[in-house]
């Protein structure tokens, strides 16, 4: 049974990206499958980069740019799927680019696999002038990761071991389920991977590891090189939020689970935050009480740091 066409929306939030920005923009507009909407939300950026986005969507049909102070990429991604009318939102942040045949890709397997929810797929990495990078500590990282998923066959538990998806531009995803599972949550670094793991609630989550979807751009200014002691709060709390609101892994306290938190250096601050999670009643407000407002900064009593 063929579902019918599939309406998808592209979202990107924009943040001091000017640079990059054509170069996105110009991956979306070159889809071979168009897309149905074109949802730029600009954070406060001081770069101009709202300026180029609009001349470059000028008198395009279903797209618009937004603009707000700047109040983090998970807010500036929950605004522009909120705005979208469409059944799908493929997330494309705007220092990445599309493969040209995503969109097209990601319809015939919504088309085909009816209850889809959310479909990601490979990643190519791709320095800041656009060249390949197939070499170096994130192409390693990648591969080891790429090649747990493959060893293990358990999709929820390779994503905990390392985030393979690598990032929000490499999701397609339904907005019935985004709204689902309260949107993406205000999370600096790991917004991506609590909502991963908040779809696999739901089923429906699709590795299409047979294709290249997103070229990730690698510079000075990626998420992924900023605090690392803050990356590994959130991390933990993350964990915590899957543990006390499963997320639809068969044994969340399995040896294997206890076995990869153990070897990131996880497993006691995930045990003190799955702890803390019972006062809370949903993963939201447990992310506000322990991460948001620089709560993760104070350390906890008899717990190391």
């Amino acid at each position: 049974m063929l579902m019918a066409r599939p309406s998808i929306a592209v979202a990107i939030p924009l943040y001091n990206h000017a640079r990059f920005l054509r170069a996105a923009l110009g991956s979306v507009l070159a889809q071979t499958s168009p897309l149905d909407e074109i949802i730029v939300v600009d954070d406060g950026s001081s770069d101009g980069g709202a300026d180029i986005a609009e001349a470059a969507l000028l008198g395009r049909t279903g797209a618009v740019v937004m603009r707000q102070e700047n109040a983090g990429a998970h807010a500036a991604l929950n605004r522009a799927v909120e705005s979208a009318g469409s059944d799908f939102i493929a997330v494309l942040n705007s220092d990445d680019m599309f493969a040209p045949d995503k969109i097209a890709r990601c319809r015939r397997l919504l088309e085909t696999r009816p209850g889809l929810q959310l479909i990601f797929g490979g990643v190519e990495l791709v320095d800041a002038a656009g060249a390949p990078v197939r070499a170096g500590e994130t192409a390693d990282w990648l591969a080891r990761a790429r090649a747990f998923y493959h060893r293990t066959g358990d999709l929820v538990l390779s994503l905990i071991n390392e985030n393979f998806a690598a990032t929000t531009s490499n999701m397609v995803f339904s907005r019935a389920v985004w709204r689902r599972v309260g949107g993406f949550q205000p999370l600096r670094v790991c917004h991506d991977l609590d909502f991963l793991l908040a779809v696999a609630t739901h089923g429906g989550i699709f590795f299409d590891a047979d294709s290249a979807h997103v070229l990730y751009r690698l510079h000075s200014r990626n998420t992924i090189k900023e605090d690392k002691s803050r990356e590994r709060e959130e991390l933990a709390a993350v964990f915590a939020a899957t543990r006390a609101w499963p997320c639809g892994a068969e044994a969340l306290e399995a040896a294997a689970l206890r076995q990869v938190l153990a070897q990131k250096g996880l497993l006691e601050r995930t045990e003190h935050f799955t702890r803390l999670a019972v006062g809370f009643p949903n993963r939201g407000a447990f992310y506000q009480g322990v991460v948001g407002a620089d709560a993760w900064r104070k350390k906890p009593r008899g717990q190391p740091r």
